[in-house]
């Protein structure tokens, strides 16, 4: 049987996710290194780091798997670096016609340094919330001043629903700390909050249906965002939705 040996671990470096990959990437091996690297953006990071150095061999095939992916609105990309210590093997990935448009660098720190350059900072802010009952309040504040600072008017209502719903969620089902991270497109405004819990959030009955408390917040988020989703990272999830700005409105769960 046809096994792979492939193994990887994230971890976060500010506002980047190193992505370290050991064994042999071969066609059984890249779904995980996919896995990998949804997990890391997930987190919507500034940039990923992929770290090559544990890395025993490849096919030119698997590689494609490295190729960076647009982001929920497919008009931005996360930006994408690969660290290889080996010259040798550097030389062979920048000509690759597979992953020579991506930058290879020869350690994790200078990859660091370099993917920084390329990260949009300005249209993407981050903000640390404890799990406190006032954590909504507060990540609507902030959702209205950063809109006001990206001069964004029309999706501020319905995001500061939102985006209360999904601290309420974390507040009440996690009660860990959260990561609330917005980002912008040309159409689109991005909200995701972080949590500790790999538990996705229950989707309750439809608002008219539902009589109590529990499902109503997911279920005014389903109903009010143009599309929203959950997936793993690192340690936990990540929660996110899009409100569009210049287009009709659909609203969709992936994963």
């Amino acid at each position: 049987m046809n096994t792979s040996t492939l193994t990887y671990s994230l971890r976060q470096d500010g506002e980047y996710v190193v992505v370290t990959v050991a064994g042999h990437l071969d066609l059984v091996g890249s779904p995980r290194l996919s896995t990998a690297l949804r997990k890391a953006e997930a987190e919507r990071p500034l940039g990923v780091v992929v770290d090559l150095s544990q890395m025993s061999a490849w096919g030119d095939l698997p590689l494609l798997v490295l190729a960076p992916k647009a982001d929920l609105d497919d008009t931005e990309f996360i930006p994408r670096v690969l660290c290889c210590p080996d010259p040798q093997v550097r030389r062979l990935l920048q000509v690759s016609p597979i992953t020579r448009r991506l930058p290879v660098y020869a350690s994790v720190a200078e990859s660091l340094v370099e993917i920084a350059k390329a990260s949009r900072v300005a249209h993407r802010v981050v903000r640390r919330l404890a799990a406190t009952t006032g954590a909504p309040a507060l990540a609507r504040e902030f959702l209205r001043e950063t809109c006001e600072a990206w001069q964004l008017t029309e999706p501020l209502p319905v995001g500061q629903m939102i985006i209360s719903e999904l601290c309420a969620n974390v507040v009440v089902h996690v009660g860990s700390p959260m990561s609330v991270v917005l980002s912008r497109t040309e159409h689109s405004l991005h909200i995701v909050v972080r949590d500790d819990s790999p538990t996705p959030p229950a989707l309750g009955p439809l608002l008219a249906d539902n009589h109590g408390s529990t499902g109503r917040g997911l279920r005014l988020v389903d109903e009010l965002a143009n599309g929203w989703g959950v997936v793993p990272t690192g340690n936990g999830k990540a929660v996110w939705a899009i409100v569009n700005t210049l287009r009709p409105r659909r609203t969709a769960l992936n994963f």
